[in-house]
């Protein structure tokens, strides 16, 4: 039974979209991971069923969109802020969120990351 879930957790990984914006953090990224912890003999690993199957349908509740479907909104908002989707997606990506750690610091913090880089 171990090797026909390995089976659909393989193809539920191949199904799920890798979002290349969110280097280290991506959803899709991190399931792939766990599923290979989860199945470090592949087919041949004892699993608990019932727990493999409860996993299995949440995750394949979320690459179906299927909470998306069941409860549509009216608008394309992404968010509290009013924003749109494609704007929620680039103020998350890893560059976006690397400028903004970037004009957060302070200037002691600045000051000592150029003394660093300038010591001799």
């Amino acid at each position: 039974m171990a090797g026909s879930r390995y089976r659909s957790f393989l193809r539920l990984c191949q199904n799920w979209a890798l979002d290349s914006t969110k280097e280290g953090r991506d959803l899709g990224a991190h399931i792939r991971k766990k599923v290979a912890e989860g199945f470090k003999h592949g087919e041949n690993t004892r699993v608990d069923e019932v727990e493999c199957q409860r996993l299995y349908n949440a995750l394949d509740k979320l690459s179906t969109n299927y909470y998306k479907n069941k409860y549509p909104t009216v608008s394309n908002l992404g968010g509290s802020l009013g924003l749109d989707v494609e704007d929620c997606r680039l103020a998350m990506s890893t560059e976006s969120i690397k400028e903004l750690d970037e004009m957060t610091k302070s200037y002691w913090t600045k000051m000592k990351e150029f003394a660093t880089k300038h010591d001799r």
